[in-house]
């Protein structure tokens, strides 16, 4: 069954993880999956495992969301996959994230502190102002 009906999603998932599969879930439902990672040995991974489960609207692109160049490579991937199906973006699914400390967040660095926000909340923002050209508007 069918329920998503090839709509355009981008998830950013490493090889074994909530995004992969999520990402899983959004192909057998007939989503046409974009898979991005900084590796592209995880890309790959990631498709071969994708494809393995029977999914072949699927593609992927190595690029580091963290960075403007990287948001704009994924959302041109993105653009040529849902080229052919005349729709922009319908779902992103993002499971990109760092810490790079355990402990009380109080004794971390300040370089920690600045990667968890650079990579949670500031890399977010760029994805969001990117992806907003490419999304669809629900009638």
């Amino acid at each position: 069954m069918e329920r998503v009906g090839h709509a355009p999603s981008c998830s950013q998932p490493q090889l074994f993880s909530p995004g992969l599969a999520t990402a899983a879930r959004l192909a057998s439902e007939g989503a046409t999956v974009v898979i991005c990672s900084r590796s592209q040995a995880n890309v790959d991974g990631a498709l071969a495992h994708l494809r393995g489960l029977g999914h072949t609207a699927v593609s992927g692109v190595a690029a580091n969301i963290n960075t403007a160049a990287g948001v704009a490579a994924t959302l041109a991937a993105v653009a040529a996959a849902s080229a052919t199906l005349s729709r922009g973006l319908d779902v992103l699914v993002s499971s990109a994230a760092a810490n790079p400390v355990a402990g009380p967040v109080l004794d971390a660095p300040d370089s920690a502190i600045t990667k968890v926000l650079d990579a949670n909340i500031a890399a977010r923002t760029l994805n969001g102002e990117g992806e907003r050209q490419h999304t669809t508007t629900a009638p």
